[in-house]
């Protein structure tokens, strides 16, 4: 039986929906973590094949990038699964110089930790780019993006 539903009917059909869509996470609740420790071991795992020259650590590090790649993608194409649309960096309401920071800030501490330091200084640089890493996406989830 395939009846019209009333205007009334048709509005909490619709309402629901709308309830629905808001509320939920374009992220599952294990991604922010993981995104943040893997993106860590991958700068620490590259950090520490430079100093003590080990290819097997780089092709640790290569291999693990590859994955949280891989991860990233699958998530993504997740979402528009769902019916979320992510949207682009370029399309986020915020102004160019904090997107242009989201991506340049991590790249140059890399780069500079990698030429200047050693040791120890991978492992904190590491850990502070996981935990920017965590917190960007667990606001993202939480649906409090753009900053």
């Amino acid at each position: 039986m395939t009846e019209t539903p009333t205007p009334q009917e048709a509005l909490d059909i619709v309402t629901a929906t709308t309830q629905k869509a808001r509320t939920a996470y374009p992220l599952p609740a294990w991604q922010p973590p993981l995104a943040g420790i893997m993106g860590a071991a991958i700068i620490i795992l590259f950090g520490l094949s430079d100093d003590r020259g080990d290819d097997r650590l780089w092709l640790a590090a290569m291999a693990l990038g590859v994955v949280f790649f891989a991860m990233m993608c699958w998530l993504w194409a997740l979402q528009r699964k769902r019916g979320i649309k992510p949207r682009y960096p370029a399309q986020q309401p915020i102004e160019g110089w904090k997107r242009g920071l989201w991506s340049v800030v991590p790249t140059l501490a890399f780069i500079i930790v990698s030429d200047l330091g050693t040791g120890w200084m991978h492992v904190v640089i590491g850990v502070l780019l996981g935990g920017y890493l965590w917190i960007g996406f667990a606001r993202q989830r939480a649906g409090k993006w753009p900053y």
